[in-house]
């Protein structure tokens, strides 16, 4: 199968932005989203932190040696060498120039330096999986920000698209990998996807051993409420399987390094108003990063979708 040809991204003018506005961008999603792809397109030098374990142990020891390159100077997967943050900071401090450095991250360290000393030197950018509009299978006929500007919807004169094809759409999921898979090798990506965070990232996430079979449990829960306001009692309840239901605290702390992963997203409550008090006292609602997640932990396909 041929690899797909690069899509753009909408993420690509933020990024852009953010290189003439500061002096690094640190470009976050889960793993296999495409940012790497989108990085590599604007940066003219990389260094991969996660293609070499003797290039992570020299980082380790000495963060600086991944600073030279060609600005702006991609540090791929930065998080698996934490002290390449403070490095990367005090060269920009040093240079004073935007557009420096683009780090790439597919989790938040335990020790989240990003917090507390970036300000001023680096700009955010947030990248999920591709929308329809980006994967080519939707027109982007309708524009949120007009809509909520008073302009009226207009349908689409585009294919119609059946409720199947819906379903397919979302059992394949953003993942810019499976555009060109058939429905059965994309359902077993998402699959593999699901399998690989409860075996191996929550634990290289932070070296704390999770039980794998919990974690899928609250896979489970989380996607059977998808896009609810649903509680932690609730998701408690959902995730106790055959087996010993998990407390609060142990849930919470799945769900906390889900979060770090950037598979579990929350959507904050909205307000119609500047000071509506319903974004700071109602919960928000939980999503898996891509719905094709949620349908994989469910086991649902297209056709059992369409039926349910």
């Amino acid at each position: 199968m041929a690899a797909p040809s690069y899509l753009p991204r909408l993420a690509d003018d933020q990024l852009a932005r953010g290189l003439r506005a500061a002096g690094a961008v640190l470009l976050e999603g889960p793993k296999a989203c495409g940012k790497t792809s989108t990085a590599t397109r604007q940066a003219k030098s990389s260094v991969r932190l996660d293609a070499s374990p003797q290039i992570r142990v020299a980082a380790l020891a000495d963060p600086t040696i991944v600073l030279p390159g060609a600005v702006p100077h991609l540090i791929d997967e930065w998080q698996l060498v934490p002290e390449s943050w403070n490095a990367v900071r005090a060269e920009i401090d040093t240079r004073q120039e935007s557009g420096q450095f683009i780090l790439t991250g597919s989790a938040t360290p335990a020790d989240d330096i990003t917090r507390h000393s970036g300000a001023g030197r680096f700009t955010r950018v947030r990248m999920g999986p591709m929308s329809l509009f980006e994967s080519h299978d939707s027109a982007g006929g309708v524009c949120v920000g007009a809509l909520l500007d008073g302009e009226r919807p207009v349908a689409s004169t585009g294919p119609d698209a059946t409720l199947a094809d819906v379903a397919a759409l979302l059992c394949r999921g953003g993942w810019p990998a499976n555009l060109n898979r058939e429905q059965d090798d994309a359902a077993g990506f998402n699959r593999d996807y699901l399998t690989s965070l409860g075996g191996a990232d929550l634990v290289t996430l932070d070296g704390v051993r999770r039980d794998p079979r919990k974690i899928r449990l609250v896979l489970y829960a989380l996607a059977r409420s998808a896009g609810t306001y649903v509680s932690n009692k609730t998701l408690i309840a959902d995730s106790a399987g055959t087996g010993e239901p998990l407390n609060s605290r142990t849930l919470n702390s799945y769900i906390d390094a889900l979060a770090r992963l950037w598979v579990y997203v929350e959507q904050p409550a909205w307000g119609q108003h500047l000071r509506s008090t319903v974004p700071v006292r109602k919960s928000p609602k939980r999503h898996l990063v891509d719905p094709s997640l949620a349908a994989a932990a469910l086991g649902a396909s297209p056709k059992s979708l369409v039926r349910d």
